[in-house]
């Protein structure tokens, strides 16, 4: 939003996941399961002992909560904006591709900073409508959907959730999904990224010396 609203180069670089533990053969993800052992726990369904040790194994690394939930979320809009380096939304944060990742971003944004190529050359209405369909198909923060919505405000771009609705029931049912499901980090999302976008971002790097 604050690279939409200055109207300079930018691009962004994201924490990343902590990476998930396991209980009793389950895998954990912070806050979410948080509230369901509590709940559980207070159901007297499980002893002190156990959400003791559930609890030692909701956040084990650095990194970003390890459930589909707002920061997430908004790092795959970001990919599907094209504002962030292709492949890098959900790297988790102790991944040794992290720190290859900022190194590559950092790299693209000393390029960029020579470059004109603002923020509203990248996030068009296409890339927006991209980015609901593939907030919608992975099932994300809602709270992203506020935050999508406003950065396409602050570039004067009104978008309707209908077509992304459209495009995520029709995949649906042909056994599709705009959102590419990889192994890496149990699950997680790599985002249809905007690819006009990006590759404009990549040309503009590119094509200067740092």
């Amino acid at each position: 939003m604050g690279a939409a609203s200055a109207g300079v180069p930018a691009i962004a670089l994201v924490a990343g996941p902590m990476l998930t533990a396991r209980h009793e053969g389950e895998r954990l993800g912070a806050c979410t399961d948080c509230r369901r052992f509590w709940g559980r726990f207070r159901g007297g369904e499980i002893d002190r002992a156990a959400v003791d040790r559930v609890e030692t194994r909701l956040a084990t690394t650095a990194g970003t909560c390890a459930v589909m939930g707002t920061a997430s979320t908004m790092a795959c809009v970001a990919e599907a904006l094209g504002m962030i380096l292709p492949g890098t939304a959900a790297i988790p944060a102790v991944h040794a591709d992290r720190l290859r990742a900022a190194e590559a971003t950092g790299a693209a944004a000393v390029r960029l900073a020579a470059t004109r190529l603002t923020p509203d050359r990248v996030i068009t209405r296409e890339a927006v409508e991209n980015a609901l369909t593939v907030l919608l198909a992975i099932g994300g923060s809602t709270n992203a959907i506020i935050h999508l919505t406003a950065i396409a405000g602050r570039l004067g771009i009104r978008v309707s959730l209908a077509p992304a609705q459209r495009t995520v029931r029709r995949n649906a049912g042909a056994g599709r999904s705009q959102a590419d499901r990889i192994a890496l980090h149990g699950g997680f999302v790599r985002c249809r990224r905007n690819e006009r976008g990006a590759a404009r971002v990549a040309a503009a790097a590119s094509s200067r010396m740092s």
